[in-house]
């Protein structure tokens, strides 16, 4: 498979990873991106990414700039499927506020292992290399069970 194959059939955040610029931002949004494509399935069975997508209700962006640790940012309470075009048009806003956020945290042990490994990891590579083989493990699982 040639590199421009592999770059065009990367989910949108992982191409765009330097959108915001720093690399702390970069690491935070990125762990923050790989937590969900690890536990989407678990959180919310298979589902056509064609037609929907996992949103963030406090957006990781306002996490990011209010300093919401990543086990609350990630936290199952903070996600909702939701149709494709809707969350596309939303943008990258917050539908609840950070009040609310913490108000509906409830600890995961699972992700908070996961968060705790995540944290001592601060090499890019390897994160966009675990990014893309979970990514990839999904996409599979998807087209199997459409």
């Amino acid at each position: 498979m040639s590199a421009i194959a592999i770059v065009k059939d990367l989910p949108d955040w992982l191409k765009n990873q330097n959108a915001y610029g720093s690399k702390e931002w970069h690491l935070y949004s990125l762990r923050a991106r790989l937590l969900l494509t690890l536990f989407r399935l678990r959180w919310f069975g298979r589902y056509d990414p064609q037609q929907f997508q996992i949103d963030h209700r406090f957006s990781i962006k306002a996490g990011w700039i209010n300093g919401v640790p990543l086990k609350v940012i990630t936290n199952r309470n903070n996600l909702v499927l939701m149709p494709k075009a809707y969350n596309r048009q939303k943008g990258c806003g917050s539908s609840i506020t950070l009040a609310e956020l913490y108000a509906d945290y409830i600890p995961d042990n699972r992700v908070n292992r996961f968060v705790k490994t995540l944290l001592r990891v601060d090499d890019e590579d390897t994160l966009n290399r675990w990014a893309l083989t979970a990514y990839n493990y999904f996409k599979q699982i998807a087209t199997i069970a459409a």
